[in-house]
């Protein structure tokens, strides 16, 4: 599970977590893999849960996760061939 902040430093930096939600599209998220998107009484229940159990938050059924879609993504990717480097040092 991810959370998705701003990162601000001052009021008029509220505005930026339009760039934490387009780093998250990038990644392949889903809107049940991030707390954001889900009510209080989700995020209560998996507390009051984690801490009896020391349970991990799950995806809610039926849903891809990202993870095996990123790796089925890869597979179909070919490599890129050898060459320079833009990276110095």
């Amino acid at each position: 599970m991810f959370s998705i902040d701003t990162d601000a430093h001052a009021t008029g930096q509220l505005d930026f977590m339009k760039f934490g939600v387009f780093q998250a599209r990038r990644a392949g998220l889903t809107k049940d893999e991030v707390w954001n998107t889900r009510g209080f009484a989700d995020f209560d229940n998996w507390r009051r849960g984690k801490r009896a159990r020391g349970a991990v938050p799950t995806p809610a059924p039926g849903k891809p996760k990202a993870a095996k879609a990123k790796a089925a993504k890869a597979k179909a990717t070919p490599a890129k061939p050898p060459g320079r480097s833009r990276r110095k040092g």
